[in-house]
């Protein structure tokens, strides 16, 4: 009883073959059947096709950049000894303008801190930085801010606007 059932059911449900879907039978006209060519329905006619506009025609626009990140960031090279006289934070912020590379054009302290020599290790650290490269604007400012204390050196860079 239970073969008869399963075979009843297989039967049924292979006996009729689902109507394949209009794009089917609009792409492959060597499927249809004398009776479809000989009856045109708006299935087997083909869709009108919309012009386009060549290539060098259209007009898109550049996508905007993405945020500006730094690539690779180089920390001042300073020995223990110099870090050893630190009391505190040194704070030192470096104003660097890179070109649409990304690569630093110009660097400045801006805030140089108590010290000119940590000032000049960070300017001179800054200038080898990296950062993503721009689509759009041809230069942009960021600014990079050092931080010196007896325990090693940090960096963080900002846009400046």
């Amino acid at each position: 009883m239970v073969a008869a059932l399963i075979a009843w059911l297989g039967f049924s449900v292979f006996k009729s073959a689902p109507t394949p879907p209009a794009a089917s039978i609009a792409a492959s006209p060597a499927s249809s059947t004398s009776s479809a060519a000989s009856k045109p329905t708006a299935e087997t006619t083909a869709a009108p096709s919309i012009a386009t506009p060549p290539a060098a025609a259209r007009t898109v626009a550049p996508p905007p950049d993405a945020p500006t990140t730094a690539v690779n960031e180089v920390l001042p090279t300073v020995s223990q000894s110099s870090l050893n006289t630190i009391r505190g934070t040194i704070r030192v912020s470096v104003r660097v303008t890179l070109d649409k590379q990304g690569s630093v054009t110009n660097a400045t302290a801006t805030d140089a801190g108590p010290s000119r020599y940590f000032a000049r290790l960070a300017v001179n650290a800054s200038k080898q930085w990296t950062f993503t490269p721009a689509t759009a604007e041809a230069q942009r400012t960021m600014l990079v801010q050092f931080n010196f204390t007896r325990f090693g050196i940090t960096a963080e860079s900002n846009s400046a606007g």
